[in-house]
């Protein structure tokens, strides 16, 4: 549970390989054909809200605890974690306006105004019509 307490570039670059570790295992379970363990699945593992919850529910608790101890561990290693959770959320937020923003792009916009639209192509039937009948 230290990785969480490093500092956000190297925790980031931790996390990014255990998360690797965890998703070969996934991997291999799904070979063998066995259920793949939780965060394992690289397919439907979120990496901020695998760090978030981590952080919140085992690490930050941890920190906290051990900081009424050594109260050292409260002063330098717990505003450490709590900015790597501000970090993870961060990037949850960020994950999530990029999947808003890739949804949107699939989605085809609605026409404001369909009668447009239908005169349009009409329009241009017409015109190919016309085309097809003057044409030597």
């Amino acid at each position: 549970i230290s990785n969480p307490a490093k500092p956000t570039k190297i925790s980031a670059q931790w996390t990014e390989r255990v998360l690797q570790e965890f998703f070969r295992q996934g991997d291999e379970e799904k070979r063998r054909n066995l259920p793949v363990s939780p965060q394992c699945d690289r397919d439907k593992t979120s990496r901020p809200a695998s760090q978030i919850g981590f952080i919140k529910f085992i690490v930050l608790p941890s920190y906290e605890t051990l900081g009424m101890l050594l109260p050292e561990v409260g002063k330098i290693c717990v505003p450490v974690v709590q900015a790597n959770l501000d970090y993870w959320n961060k990037e949850a937020t960020n994950c999530e306006m990029a999947r808003s923003s890739s949804f949107a792009a699939k989605k085809p916009a609605p026409n404001p105004n369909p009668e447009a639209q239908k005169s349009e192509g009409q329009t241009a039937q017409n015109g190919d019509q016309g085309a097809e009948t003057t044409a030597p």
